[in-house]
């Protein structure tokens, strides 16, 4: 497995002493691909995607602890890691949950036990879609996406009991979704989470918050047949 991290430092000096401990630490546990950011607000602006964050508390402009904050709004659930020099902004930093806490003498032992959870925790995250709604980017589950639907140059996103507007392509979204085996393309313009299927009828496949969406009937009993292989999948714990 490979983690890509990105990292964010206002000192150069202290930037490669981190990478240097990071690759020291990460040797023989993962492949390492470290995306190095000047501050904080170059991280924020940069939108990267990545598996963990490595943060300097105490940065020119805004902070580790604002930038992690900024952080939770679009990367819920991507680990993020304090780096200082000093122990007392360690209660600052449990607001925003971060998943550890390193001292700048960089503890090379911590730092591989650190890399052994993040390859951990990386193996089972949920992966997420990145969307955007009035100009403002968030990811979303793909667990907790229901449907997908094409509107004219928009892209209908239903997300638990919410339906988001986005102005993504759709073809883009399918090529992502429908690489995930929850994801079946059941008509044009329509994308199911079987997971959240109600029923799948002669014509039509009826989904668990009422909305229903018509087969192309050419298709049928093909899309059927991937159906019920999935739900087979799934009780086998295969998926």
């Amino acid at each position: 497995m490979k983690l890509r991290i990105a990292v964010a430092d206002d000192s150069e000096s202290d930037m490669k002493r981190l990478i240097s401990a990071i690759e020291n630490a990460a040797e023989g546990v993962c492949g390492i691909e470290c995306v190095c950011f000047a501050n904080g607000d170059s991280l924020l602006a940069a939108d990267v995607n990545c598996d963990a964050f490595f943060l300097d508390i105490c940065m020119d402009g805004t902070d580790g602890i604002a930038t992690a904050e900024k952080l939770r709004s679009t990367h819920s659930n991507i680990p993020i890691v304090f780096v200082t020099s000093s122990e007392e902004y360690v209660w600052d930093s449990f607001a925003v949950h971060p998943f550890d806490y390193l001292l700048k003498s960089y503890d090379g032992e911590r730092i591989r036990r650190l890399f052994n959870d993040l390859v951990k925790k990386a193996g089972g995250r949920e992966p997420e879609l990145k969307i955007m709604v009035s100009r403002q980017g968030f990811r979303v589950p793909f667990s907790k996406i229901s449907y997908v639907t094409a509107h004219n140059h928009t892209v209908n996103i239903a997300v638990e009991n919410t339906v988001y507007r986005s102005a993504a392509t759709f073809s883009g979204i399918k090529d992502e979704l429908c690489a995930d085996p929850r994801f079946l393309l059941c008509n044009r313009g329509v994308i199911v989470n079987m997971d959240r299927v109600l029923r799948f009828d002669s014509d039509a496949i009826e989904m668990s918050d009422g909305a229903v969406f018509p087969v192309r009937q050419r298709d049928r009993t093909k899309l059927f047949g991937e159906f019920t292989q999935y739900q087979f999948r799934t009780m086998r714990n295969e998926v």
